[in-house]
């Protein structure tokens, strides 16, 4: 929710109403589909997948967040380290 709500306050060139869509609808999706779980006492393979989403969401927020950051133009130029490089290692 904080991801979509900072966007939408300081990217000014995106579509404003689909930050401010997401800010309110992912929070609500997820946690109405966390309650109807708890609410059903659902098996072990529905808290199998719940954890593994709950995981996989927080990998990927962190990952937004950590862009995020480094596309900030309030950081400071040397407090932050550079994003790690993907691929295959530079010869």
């Amino acid at each position: 929710m904080g991801y979509y709500a900072g966007r939408s306050k300081f990217d000014h060139g995106a579509p404003l109403w689909i930050d401010r869509a997401l800010c309110f609808l992912a929070p609500i999706t997820f946690h109405g589909l966390y309650n109807y779980a708890l609410h059903h006492r659902l098996d072990m393979r529905v808290w199998i997948v719940v954890t593994l989403l709950s995981a996989g969401l927080w990998v990927f927020v962190l990952r937004r967040v950590h862009k995020a950051q480094y596309a900030s133009p309030f950081r400071p130029n040397r407090t932050m380290p550079p994003p790690p490089r993907r691929g295959p290692p530079a010869s």
